[in-house]
């Protein structure tokens, strides 16, 4: 999916009457709604944006079987007023403590399968 976030109000309508989207009074991110709504509709869930982040709200799964919509929950809890830089910084936050607690978890997957194989040694 195109990175919408980027471009101005006037492009945000040129690209909703390209695609014969309803935009009158929509305030700029109901465009970038509008648009990426379309997006996912016409080109398939999981896409990736220009910028090779991926869009929330899509089903994308993680390997442990996850989803990005947990992700985007987050996203949701934001402020009406926050800007996107710091809902952005909220998401990465969440996928650091994600990764730290896979991270955890393997490590100890990796100990307890030491422990095994030299209790079987003896």
């Amino acid at each position: 999916m195109p990175a919408y976030s980027g471009l101005r109000v006037a492009q945000l309508r040129e690209l909703c009457e390209e695609r014969n989207i309803d935009h009158g009074g929509l305030t700029k991110p109901q465009l970038l709604e509008a648009l990426r709504a379309f997006d996912r509709d016409e080109g398939g869930e999981g896409e990736e944006e220009e910028d090779g982040e991926l869009e929330l709200g899509t089903e994308a799964a993680f390997s442990d079987g996850g989803s990005v919509a947990e992700f985007a929950s987050i996203a949701g809890q934001a402020e009406g007023g926050e800007p996107e830089s710091v809902t952005v910084l909220r998401l990465k936050l969440a996928l650091a403590e994600k990764q730290t607690m896979w991270e955890k978890e393997r490590d100890q997957r990796e100990r307890d399968q030491r422990a095994s194989e030299a209790c079987e040694r003896q």
